[in-house]
């Protein structure tokens, strides 16, 4: 049952960033599209959760590049 609860929050966090990527770029057809200080920290928190799991199931690479786009929205830079 865990590996099922595992799989399903890996789904919703991709369902998380695959609607909210396509909402900011629904908004800025028309704008300069510049991203608000809370569109930053939902994706920080995102990206940071899917490379947990990425890590957490053995797949360093990807993490890693997870671990990136994290960093690209901190908004403590």
């Amino acid at each position: 049952m865990r590996r099922r609860e595992s799989w399903t929050g890996y789904v919703a966090l991709c369902a998380d960033l695959l609607s909210a990527r396509a909402l900011v770029w629904l908004a800025t057809i028309r704008t300069d599209g510049e991203l608000t200080r809370d569109a930053h920290l939902f994706f920080f928190d995102r990206y940071r959760r899917l490379a947990q799991w990425h890590r957490a199931h053995g797949r360093a690479a990807r993490a890693k590049d997870l671990s990136a786009r994290a960093e690209e929205h901190s908004v403590d830079r």
